[in-house]
């Protein structure tokens, strides 16, 4: 598995390209070879600026880490992943064994 309570995930916010832009990047244990099970964009990604309400985010496999934007949190300060009851989730690792769900909140 990529996150579970044996693996670290490690969550940190860095500035994008854009000066009012900002990216929360989400690093694994056994990240190799991180894709989606259906070749589709990242699904299931979800940011806020601290506030409790969450928005949909856009995320982007970039090596073994994943980028996280919203348009919507101008500064992101906690990331969440596949947390729904039901999810349509699709990130896995080269053993293609998914994400668990998670949140970088504590």
């Amino acid at each position: 598995m990529l996150a579970t309570s044996t693996c670290s995930i490690i969550f940190s916010i860095s500035p994008c390209s854009k000066a009012s832009t900002k990216v929360a990047t989400v690093s694994f244990q056994y990240a190799q070879g991180l894709h989606t099970a259906d070749g589709k964009p990242l699904r299931g990604f979800e940011l806020s600026d601290g506030n409790g309400i969450f928005y949909p985010a856009t995320a982007e496999i970039v090596g073994e880490e994943v980028k996280v934007t919203s348009n919507q949190v101008a500064t992101p300060k906690v990331v969440r992943y596949a947390f729904t009851p039901v999810t349509d989730a699709n990130l896995v690792n080269q053993a293609n064994l998914p994400a668990s769900t998670f949140t970088s909140e504590e």
